[in-house]
């Protein structure tokens, strides 16, 4: 009653004026506070406004986050039926509070279900997206994360997760996290009437579920956001990373991710390391793909950041992520690479040792072994023949010189360009590649194969400086995944005696450009030139003994070199452009 509060306390109620009255926001019941308690008609019942750091601090609800977040954390509220105890803003969570399961506002902007205070909290579409994108081949488990899904059944998807959820947690919360009853942090269950996502988000002394099933309804299933339903869109896409390697901050990064997009809605990809966006140094297309004759595109992307996650794009409004499983990079032994870069046929050996005062004394040619695979792709198995056949075509094939392949060194030396090049920018394993398939299969028409590099017109150079690079990318990732040390690499390359000295100095000045990009400003003592001429007496004398009277005579494809070695002293070096290729034709 009025009457029995002190005369202190009525002055204080009687001087309060409708303006005091305004100031405080009515109390609003259901899915965003839209119906209004009245007790008298047109006067509703107002409140206090609850401060946002009382919130923070009483609400269990507040997300437990593994990344450094600024300002207030947000609540991570359920939107189905949740029975534990737990305290909301002041009082335990009501069982039939209602969430909603998008909300379009700011987060920071957003107002509390059921209670109408101003504070950010987040809902099931913050951190998962309305479709799912389902591709027709499973994933390669080993090699890149596959959602914890429970069974593959000929499928796998693009993880369908925002990149909200990667503001607050980072990849290895996402594949090694566990919650305190043992349940993973994240799961995908093909069932026979869709695919659910099961996102477990930590608060206070618990966690969140989220679940949303993914069904064959059309891309516009979830249009309204009135519904939990997601949509499952279906595309093939190609993929593969190389190196699958993460590098040390100190060590230049060189990817080239492999991408073959097919069917309608265009595919984008963007890499991110945390949440950071890495701007590619080059995205080529060699070949659109052709939607009527069921041919993939034929794509690449040059990448020179560390990234641990990559987003596609799929059309205008659908997003995936992919997450690979890089492997560390770091060791000390000593390779020394030996590269015959010959006009008809180029061969490359290698041998390795553990320290710098070895010398390797067994070498061995150019391998790609299952065990230091470069090119790592997304799925176990293409069923597509576009798709096998773009990464053979245009990148390089799973192994060389295994046993049973039939890639191996030495092979012909022939660069496959696109026919569209710009000379003046271009990248190997993006403008251009190596073409393993030379003389064994045909090459595509958008490629152009090109022979006799070596003795091509300046304005050629670049086939040049692209055929090198091809090579030491490959070296490079050798070294890199054989626990060797980049800047340590040893280079050792030959040149005929009667290449002038123009052109040897334009050779030479590619194979330094070379070296310093992928292995370091060592060149002046690990690139190392030998003549073509002198290299065989080299091999003679080492490997066989030869000490008295020598003559080595190296027949090549544009080339004859010969050698004269008297008590193993250099009597005559001859070279001439007369070889193979003059008397046999390429």
């Amino acid at each position: 009653n009025f009457k029995k509060i002190d005369e202190s306390k009525r002055n204080v109620i009687n001087q309060i004026t409708n303006t005091d009255y305004q100031k405080y926001p009515p109390i609003g019941v259901d899915v965003g506070n839209n119906n209004i308690v009245s007790i008298i008609k047109d006067i509703p019942l107002r409140k206090r406004i609850q401060q946002t750091t009382i919130i923070a601090d009483i609400s269990d609800f507040v997300i437990q986050s593994s990344n450094i977040i600024e300002g207030v954390k947000p609540l991570v509220l359920p939107v189905d039926t949740y029975n534990h105890r737990t305290i909301y803003t002041q009082d335990v969570w009501d069982r039939n509070t209602r969430v909603p399961y998008y909300d379009g506002s700011p987060i920071q902007d957003r107002i509390l279900p059921a209670d109408g205070a101003k504070y950010p909290y987040l809902t099931i579409s913050d951190f998962l997206t309305d479709t799912i994108v389902r591709m027709p081949y499973e994933i390669e488990n080993s090699n890149f994360f596959d959602g914890n899904i429970n069974k593959a059944n000929g499928n796998s998807y693009l993880l369908p997760l925002t990149n909200t959820f990667f503001h607050f947690f980072n990849v290895k919360d996402l594949t090694e996290k566990v919650m305190s009853d043992g349940k993973k942090m994240f799961e995908l269950e093909d069932k026979a009437t869709g695919v659910t996502a099961v996102l477990r988000i930590p608060i206070r002394n618990n966690y969140i579920e989220y679940r949303r099933t993914y069904f064959e309804a059309g891309v516009d299933a979830n249009e309204t956001k009135n519904t939990n339903d997601g949509a499952i869109l279906d595309k093939k896409i190609g993929l593969g990373i190389m190196p699958l390697v993460r590098f040390p901050e100190n060590v230049k990064k060189h990817y080239r991710i492999a991408t073959f997009d097919k069917g309608r809605n265009d595919v984008k990809l963007t890499c991110y390391n945390d949440n950071n966006a890495i701007t590619e140094k080059a995205h080529i297309t060699r070949d659109i793909k052709d939607i009527e004759m069921n041919e993939c595109s034929k794509e690449s992307y040059v990448i020179d950041a560390n990234f641990n996650r990559i987003n596609v794009g799929v059309g205008d409004n659908v997003q995936g992520v992919i997450i690979p499983k890089f492997k560390s990079a770091s060791g000390n032994k000593i390779f020394t690479f030996a590269i015959d870069f010959g006009t008809t046929n180029s061969h490359i050996e290698y041998g390795s040792v553990t320290s710098a005062s070895e010398k390797p004394n067994i070498s061995e040619a150019f391998t790609i072994t299952p065990n230091d695979k470069q090119l790592y792709r997304l799925h176990t198995k293409y069923a597509d023949k576009d798709i096998n056949g773009a990464f053979e075509h245009n990148f390089i094939p799973e192994t060389i010189g295994d046993k049973d392949d039939d890639f191996s060194f030495p092979m012909r030396t022939v660069f496959s360009e696109w026919s569209n090049n710009n000379p003046d920018v271009c990248y190997a394993l993006a403008h251009g590649n190596i073409p393993f398939l030379f003389e064994k299969k045909d090459i595509p028409s958008y490629n152009e194969a090109k022979t006799e590099l070596k003795w091509r017109d300046k304005d050629d150079n670049y086939l040049v400086k692209l055929y090198i690079e091809n090579i030491f990318l490959l070296l490079r990732n050798k070294v890199i995944l054989n626990g060797g040390n980049i800047e340590a690499t040893k280079i050792i390359w030959f040149y005929p005696a009667s290449m002038n000295t123009g052109k040897f100095d334009e050779f030479n000045d590619l194979w330094e450009e070379n070296y310093t990009q992928y292995f370091g400003e060592n060149s002046s003592k690990n690139l190392i030139t030998i003549s073509e001429s002198a290299a065989p007496h080299r091999y003679y004398k080492q490997k066989k003994g030869a000490s008295t009277e020598v003559v080595t005579i190296d027949i090549g494809g544009g080339t004859t070199d010969v050698y004269e070695v008297s008590k193993d002293k250099p009597e005559m070096l001859l070279s001439f452009i007369f070889a193979s290729t003059a008397i046999f034709g390429d």
